[in-house]
């Protein structure tokens, strides 16, 4: 019985959504141009490659909470003296016209609350990757990446979270640390903006003098070698493969005590990403002990670059760190900070 009560839920659903699609469509179109306006009297119209947010809870505090912690981090990286990310945020109280605005437009990540009356978030999530399989199914291209669905609740079973498609849960009550490695574990680094090498600040003009300082740069990016410490899986992977693409040979370890093999053996490592809440060993801890290890044994020391959920300069200064980027890591950061390390090795 409880398995025909779900499928009569799911029909509604279906019926529901198409009833809510202009309604929705109107309320995104209004608060779009809202963003809009309001972006470009700051001065920072919204940009091809923006990071696109659907909000979904029914609970206004909840709601509003969780879309200023995101403006927040929007507006740390200023403070931290890099290139802003963009998000741009749409927020949504109810899971029918969540689906619409999932239907109508493109958002490359979903914070859902899963308790939403009526049509819940697993309930939406259902439907969505059910949709996508049915379209792939029948042929048809999908325009846009699909959504990464993350789940905002206080308690959830994995079994729910599989079932439901689910990429993974932001529970409640949400912290600003938490967000901001969750927005590291899933942003989109890649297909919102790929990078290339006129952004990292290597020019394409002729003659023997820029010839000769591009090459140079581009003889710098092929033989460095980098070395990330991050013990979560995704991040990980998703850093890695952004800087592979940029021609960067990089290694990746889960813990302090893997970080100091690497770091004590032949390989010369000229950049360390640097996780700090590490098991076991702290990225601080790793981090003293290895600007001791090049003192002792005369090496010379890789720039460690601290990637956090809790930035805190004067703390990573006093531990020996040259520079600490806040979570999330960024296309628009990691263009950054390469173009700045090239500048000052090409110059050395």
């Amino acid at each position: 019985s409880q398995l025909i009560m779900q499928s009569r839920h799911k029909l509604c659903f279906a019926r529901s959504s198409a009833q809510a699609q202009a309604r929705a469509c109107n309320t995104q179109s209004m608060e779009n141009c809202e963003q809009r306006r309001s972006k470009e009297k700051q001065g920072c119209l919204t940009l091809p490659n923006n990071v696109r947010i659907l909000v979904v809870d029914d609970d206004q505090f909840c709601l509003t909470v969780l879309c200023s912690m995101l403006e927040s981090i929007e507006g740390t990286m200023c403070e931290y003296g890099m290139p802003q990310c963009r998000l741009e945020i749409t927020r949504s109280a109810t899971g029918e016209e969540a689906w619409a605005q999932l239907n109508s437009g493109s958002f490359d990540l979903a914070f859902v609350d899963v308790l939403l009356p009526g049509i819940t978030g697993l309930d939406l999530s259902w439907c969505y990757k059910r949709h996508l399989a049915e379209s792939q199914q029948a042929g048809q291209t999908i325009g846009s990446p699909e959504t990464v669905l993350i789940a905002c609740t206080s308690n959830i079973k994995q079994s729910q979270l599989d079932l439901s498609g689910m990429a993974d849960v932001l529970h409640k009550p949400v912290s600003m640390a938490v967000l901001r490695h969750t927005l590291h574990k899933w942003l989109p680094r890649l297909h919102t903006g790929q990078l290339d090498i006129s952004s990292l600040g290597i020019s394409s003009v002729s003659g023997s003098l820029g010839t000769h300082r591009d090459s140079s740069r581009s003889m710098l990016m092929n033989t460095t070698r980098i070395l990330q410490v991050e013990d979560c899986r995704i991040a990980a992977s998703a850093v890695q493969n952004l800087f592979q693409s940029l021609g960067f040979w990089i290694d990746t370890v889960a813990n302090g005590e893997e970080a100091m093999a690497f770091l004590a053996s032949p390989r010369q490592y000229a950049l360390v990403l640097l996780d700090l809440h590490l098991p076991c060993m702290s990225g601080y801890a790793l981090s003293s002990w290895y600007k001791e290890y090049c003192k002792r044994s005369g090496r010379h020391a890789a720039t460690i670059v601290a990637v956090t959920a809790d930035p805190d300069r004067e703390q990573c200064h006093a531990f020996g760190i040259d520079r600490c980027f806040p979570k999330p890591l960024t296309t628009e950061m990691v263009s950054n900070l390469v173009s700045q390390w090239l500048m000052h090795k090409s110059h050395g």
